[in-house]
């Protein structure tokens, strides 16, 4: 008998697992893939992200430190950099890896190669099923982001306007094509990669992860998005002489991207990450979100030993804990998104031409700032802007 079992070894799920351990809780968790495993991302980690952990990150593990972005559009672009540092870019299948390699070293008991298959609840716990075993435990923490089976049984499946479909691969440095790069500590975002969405190249120690990624409903021929964006950005030959050079294989994944407003907890068991749909609809960065609720569904488990809470009241109070921690953050970030897809021909036009737009916004990842004092600052200037913008 565990007193916590957590599905899922992604940052979440890591991050719950070393908060439960040292929090005095007997924690296993299981992860259906073998470690290390490699995760789709482009992987970029935020100050923001690493502001919750409570230790460094290795040099080993942290590739390259970004301290600019650049914003394109319709091939219109503006680069923008920082004094201080906005974000790191790892190799997510290290970087996880290294999380989980925290969460033992705290006391928990970490299993590769196990999925969890279903789970049954009864007034003393939760039965769970993995790798054709049953194990016990108290309570169930499902991190097994938004892939997973297991968060159907607590909240209702996202729409198509509720999730993102992101497709990216490892592109190696040495091409053999000609590409202008500002600098290794810059991220380019291109907005007009696909709808309702944008293309990423993030360098990474030897290699740029490029993707695409946008929502659902218009993402039909996202292997096509990511061709076309590849080419664009000058990573592919039209003659095949200098084939492209990858370093890992193009692979896709889902991003929830529709708020908080849903279902994060039933009984005894709670949901963190991408399985609670803890990302930001604007960027749709999760790892920040994930670290964190994954530690708060520990600590709402270590306090519902202490103080005898029955279901309800544990998943209200978890609840309650991540919309104090983020609510707001998740809920502009939607506004944001909501307000640029609305109109992204002005939106854009007035962020490439307005410096100062796109350097209040870099404060956002850096932990400087939030969603809200954001657009509490752009909403009373838009109108400025858009008469300053040449059209």
């Amino acid at each position: 008998m565990y007193d916590i079992i957590i599905a899922g070894g992604g940052p979440s799920g890591g991050s719950a697992a070393r908060r439960a351990a040292k929090n005095g809780l007997r924690t296993l968790l299981l992860e259906k893939e073998v470690l290390p495993r490699h995760k789709p991302c482009g992987g970029a980690v935020s100050e923001h992200a690493l502001s919750f952990l409570d230790f460094p990150i290795p040099l080993e593990i942290s590739e390259e430190d970004i301290f600019g972005v650049k914003v394109s559009y319709k091939g219109r672009s503006i680069v923008s950099r920082k004094s201080y540092r906005l974000a790191i870019t790892v190799t997510r299948s290290r970087f996880d890896y290294l999380l989980l390699q925290k969460a033992e070293e705290a006391g928990a008991i970490v299993v590769d190669g196990m999925a969890v298959t279903d789970y049954k609840e009864d007034s003393d716990g939760v039965s769970v099923r993995a790798g054709g075993r049953e194990y016990r435990a108290r309570y169930l923490i499902t991190a097994e982001g938004a892939h997973g089976s297991l968060k159907r049984r607590v909240r209702r499946p996202d729409t198509k306007k509720e999730y993102a479909i992101a497709v990216e691969r490892g592109v190696a440095e040495d091409t053999g094509v000609d590409i202008v790069k500002e600098s290794k500590d810059l991220i380019e975002l291109d907005f007009s990669a696909v709808r309702n969405g944008y293309g990423w190249v993030f360098p990474h120690n030897g290699y740029y992860s490029v993707g695409v990624g946008g929502v659902a409903k218009y993402m039909t021929k996202p292997k096509l998005a990511l061709a076309r964006f590849l080419s664009n950005k000058g990573f592919v030959v039209d003659d095949g002489a200098r084939p492209l050079k990858t370093i890992y294989k193009q692979a896709g994944h889902m991003i929830p991207v529709g708020g908080i407003e849903r279902r994060v907890g039933s009984g005894r068991v709670l949901l963190a990450g991408d399985a609670a749909g803890f990302v930001d609809a604007f960027t749709g960065e999760g790892i920040a979100y994930a670290i964190r609720s994954g530690q708060i569904a520990a600590d709402m488990v270590s306090g519902n030993f202490l103080n005898g809470w029955g279901g309800a009241q544990m998943d209200a109070a978890y609840k309650s804990a991540c919309k104090s921690e983020f609510n707001d953050n998740l809920r502009y970030a939607l506004i944001l998104s909501r307000l640029m897809h609305y109109s992204p021909e002005i939106f854009f036009s007035i962020m490439i031409e307005h410096a100062s737009l796109v350097s209040r916004m870099m404060d956002i990842p850096a932990s400087r700032s939030t969603y809200k004092e954001f657009l509490l600052w752009l909403l009373p200037r838009i109108p400025k802007f858009y008469l300053n913008t040449p059209r």
